[in-house]
This record gives structure tokens, C-alpha cells and sequence, in this order.
């Protein structure tokens, strides 16, 4: 043990030179900085039969959530639940 110390003690002198001051500036510049990305601006993305299609399974999901929940505040849900319902209302 004393002699793994004394090595230590021998070599870390040597390392500490050779890596630098700690409050060393980075080498590469920080990224420009832009504007934040507004996630509902999807002008930049290409128009293609998947995008199109995911558009369209959102919009029928958004629609069966709502009539799901008026459904459900009027008492009307026949003992259905969200999943029940949900398969129905997308295959409509």
C-alpha cells in the first residue's frame, strides 16, 4: 500500500501538467445559436403518403376522444370501456 502511495504521489504531478488547467476554455466553438423549433410547424416536412396518412389517424383518434369523453360526461358509455369504444370508433 505504501508503495502503491508513493507512485501515485510520483505520477500524478506529471499527470495534472499534462491535461491542463481545469478552467481550460473548450476547443470547439458552441453551436450557432437559432431560433426554437415550434413542434406544430410542420411546413418543412414533405407532404408524402405516410405523413399524409399519420395526419388523417390523428385527426379520427382526436375525433373518437372526443366523442368518447361527451359520451362519458353524459352517462351514455353502456358499460364500454375507452379500448371497446376506441376499436369501433377507428374502424368507422
Amino acid at each position: 500500500m505504501v508503495r502503491f502511495l508513493a507512485l501515485l504521489s510520483a505520477l500524478l504531478p506529471a499527470c495534472l501538467q499534462q491535461a491542463g488547467p481545469a478552467h481550460a476554455e473548450p476547443r470547439t466553438a458552441p453551436p450557432a445559436e437559432s431560433a426554437p423549433l415550434d413542434p406544430s410547424d410542420t411546413s418543412a416536412l414533405p407532404e408524402d403518403g405516410a405523413v399524409a396518412a399519420q395526419r388523417a389517424h390523428q385527426q379520427r383518434m382526436r375525433a373518437c376522444a372526443i366523442e368518447w369523453h361527451g359520451r362519458k360526461r353524459a352517462g351514455k358509455t353502456e358499460g364500454q370501456t375507452w379500448k371497446a369504444f376506441n376499436t369501433g370508433c377507428m374502424k368507422r
